[in-house]
């Protein structure tokens, strides 16, 4: 009786390959990996370039501030 018990749990437990598929994703030709370099190397100089206008609009700021008198 037990014996029959575990057999019907298994048969509920089994894999009914119902699961997502998913694909291993190709390698980039590399033709397309240039292109993806080349536009990533323009976003990070946009970024830095971006940062540094930042921090000279930041020192402008405080430097304007430190000469208005109080």
């Amino acid at each position: 009786e037990l014996h029959d018990d575990t057999l019907a749990e298994t048969q509920s437990a089994k894999d009914k390959g119902k699961g997502i598929f998913v694909e291993d994703p190709n390698p980039m030709k590399k033709k397309d990996q240039i292109a993806m370099d080349a536009e990533f190397d323009a976003n990070m100089r946009f970024l830095l370039k971006s940062k540094e206008e930042m921090e000279k609009e930041q020192e402008e700021i405080i430097k304007s501030i430190n000469e208005t008198p109080a």
